[in-house]
């Protein structure tokens, strides 16, 4: 599968998206502030517990139905709310094992728990 347009810096561009690597292990880290009644921020930390170096990742979660992203630094959006679908943005696309990719965004709605995150379809605690 390729993506056909991934923005980086505002500036599209046509790239290959290889999603090679096991993610045997993935893990996590999420947490979010309220901004005002309409708008928060978060903030989640993408570490690789395996043991394969990722070489391209597709972050999966789901979003609680009030909410919908609006900005996101650290990955490009292939679908902004219910179930998010992120990928990789070239400049953080390996992932070494042990290392973590930070990922943020804001949303609209109060905060509230992501969940069902997992990496290239596989799980993560």
């Amino acid at each position: 599968m390729s993506r056909i347009f991934r923005s980086l810096l505002g500036v599209a561009a046509v790239l290959p998206a290889p999603v090679t690597g096991s993610a045997d292990g993935c893990a996590v880290g999420y947490s979010w502030r309220q901004v005002d009644a309409s708008v928060h921020q978060a903030a989640l930390a993408i570490k690789n517990t395996g043991a394969d170096t990722l070489k391209g990742w597709t972050l999966r979660f789901t979003l609680p139905a009030s909410q919908k992203i609006l900005l996101v630094k650290g990955a490009s959006l292939e679908s902004p709310a219910g179930s998010v679908v992120a990928h990789d943005i070239v400049v953080n696309a390996i992932v070494e094992p042990g290392g973590t990719v930070a990922v943020s965004y804001q949303a609209t709605g109060a905060g509230g728990t992501a969940s069902g995150f997992s990496v290239n379809g596989i799980p993560c605690a």
